[in-house]
């Protein structure tokens, strides 16, 4: 049988210089082609797989369909074929080692280098899916680095275990990838999409952050983890935190159908952090325990610091379509993927600090000049407990500074509420709503969502209500539905895609919290966090 070759041995036109790795169906060698006197990634397939025909044909076309790629991240394809019965690929020499070397060596990288190369990785998928490849074995290994300093520059390699439209070159009924950074779906035995390759580069992003994979253990343990655990998520609450772990929730959902519909979507996601991590070091997370042995469910500030909204419950299984249709009701041609409720305190009967109608400021050092304020319409008071809750197209106007009445269409629903609709150019809409009875929003939300997940909801690190989450995506739109303030004032943002959802929900503006109902008359305004 003939074996791999050895060094300084020749295979057709390229010589063996040196071993650059070994993977499960063959090795990696680094040649020189000889006609052109120039360095290239020889990889020789298991000798084995030459004695399949059916394999030497798979191999055959689907390097045809890889070679015919064009794209600047990933790794260019010069010749493949079968020389005395050696499968080989002749690959664009890259020198500058991969990235799980990297991140061996040097710990987790800031993160805007993780970023970029996450995006470039994106990129490289995104073409690669456009001609009906996806690559099922996205994972540090596999992306390599251009040699040199300044910013890097990834390529995407190893579509040795590829899936085309007519198949892979791995056998049916064969699981190909990589345990740690498998989707839940393909551990489970379901076919590879592009959606589980975007699972699996965004497994490659948390690993570049943190320096080590999203879930541990034996290979088991990892599997029910990916199927099973909560979604990982960073500490901490700055914006670069919350724009990471949001893009994090929606590119490792369970559901794959709740992740980013494409590369590019998932490409606008990543643009947030992007913009806020130059310049960053890079990120202090503590180790974490598996997870797998606990029960998949939102943390709260006491575990790690982070937000209900950074850390949203777990996706369930999509529901039989009965369930969906039953659960959606009257609001199936609005209620998306996500929704939140979220609902002022007060509003669902909660304990309320006798004579406080609003929510109050935080306690002040003692002043020899007694503080005055201006309550929300414009009324003076010695204390923010005498300032009524906002209510009203006022209390819209005051509560959201993102609020533009001229950029927006005013309608009067029923005689219990009314609503500006603000369109976003094609990305969709933003609703700011009042509803004039808080106990007829508090009945409308609490029947119609009465089956989503529920927990507290922040606003700068202060409870002030609850945030309910379904996870159905309805007549293709996706809404995020925020009630509060006593039940009387809420927004919405509702589009076509995960990534315009997400865009639009930046653009939400709100008053900060000990400024809801009003704020020290002569202070500047200032906008608060919502998760």
């Amino acid at each position: 049988m003939i074996g791999y070759p050895a060094i300084g041995d020749r295979i057709g036109g390229y010589r063996i210089d040196a071993e650059i790795g070994r993977g499960g169906m063959g090795i990696v060698y680094r040649a020189t082609q000889l006609t052109l006197d120039r360095p290239v990634a020889l990889k020789v397939l298991d000798p084995r797989l030459a004695a399949d025909q059916s394999f030497v044909d798979r191999f055959s076309r689907e390097a045809t369909i890889l070679a015919s790629l064009d794209s600047p991240h990933i790794i260019q394809i010069f010749d493949h074929g079968n020389l005395e019965g050696q499968l080989h690929l002749a690959m664009q020499y890259v020198g500058g080692g991969d990235l799980s070397e990297l991140v061996r060596r040097d710990g987790p990288l800031p993160p805007h280098a993780a970023l970029l190369i996450f995006c470039q990785t994106l990129e490289a998928l995104g073409d690669a899916h456009a001609r009906g490849i996806i690559h099922r074995d996205v994972k540090p290994s596999n992306v390599l680095l251009r040699p040199g300093g300044g910013e890097p520059f990834a390529y995407l390699c190893d579509f040795g275990i590829a899936q085309t439209a007519d198949g892979g070159l791995t056998q049916p009924g064969m699981i190909a990838g990589s345990w740690a950074f498998m989707s839940p779906e393909r551990h489970a035995g379901e076919p590879a999409t592009p959606r589980s390759d975007l699972y699996s580069a965004a497994c490659v992003l948390w690993s570049m952050l943190t320096g080590r994979n999203v879930y541990t253990g034996t290979d088991v343990q990892i599997a029910i983890s990916h199927m099973n655990a909560p979604v990982p998520q960073l500490p901490g609450s700055d914006p670069l935190v919350v724009s990471l772990n949001r893009l994090f929730w929606a590119c490792l959902a369970k559901n794959p159908d709740e992740r980013p519909n494409s590369a590019a979507e998932a490409l606008v996601l990543a643009r947030g952090p992007l913009a806020r991590a130059a310049g960053v070091p890079p990120l202090s997370v503590p180790k974490p325990d598996s997870g797998i042995f606990r029960p998949a469910r939102a943390a709260t500030v006491a575990e790690g610091g982070t937000s209900v909204l950074d850390v949203p419950p777990p996706p369930r299984r999509r529901p039989k379509p009965l369930a969906v249709l039953a659960g959606v009701g009257a609001l199936a041609l609005t209620i998306g993927l996500v929704f939140t409720v979220l609902t002022w305190s007060g509003a669902l009967g909660r304990p309320v600090a006798a004579n406080t109608p609003g929510v109050t400021a935080p306690p002040t050092s003692p002043s020899s000049t007694p503080t005055t304020y201006e309550c929300w319409d414009g009324t003076v008071a010695a204390d923010l407990a005498e300032c009524s809750f906002p209510n009203g197209r006022e209390g819209l106007h005051y509560v959201y500074p993102s609020l533009d009445p001229a950029a927006c269409v005013f309608k009067d629903y029923r005689e219990s509420t009314g609503a500006y609709e603000c369109p976003v150019g094609a990305r969709g809409l933003i609703r700011y709503r009042f509803w004039r009875d808080a106990a007829e929003s508090e009945k409308h939300y609490t029947k119609k969502y009465a089956k989503a997940e529920h927990s507290p909801m922040l606003l700068d690190d202060n409870e002030v209500g609850i945030v309910y989450r379904s996870y159905e995506r309805v007549s293709g739109i996706y809404t995020m539905t925020g009630l509060w303030l006593d039940g009387h004032l809420s927004f919405s943002v509702e589009s076509s895609t995960v990534a315009d959802r997400e865009a639009l929900l930046e653009l939400v503006e709100i008053r900060a919290y000990d400024q809801l109902n009003g704020r020290p008359r002569g202070s500047t305004a200032t906008t608060g966090r919502l998760g």
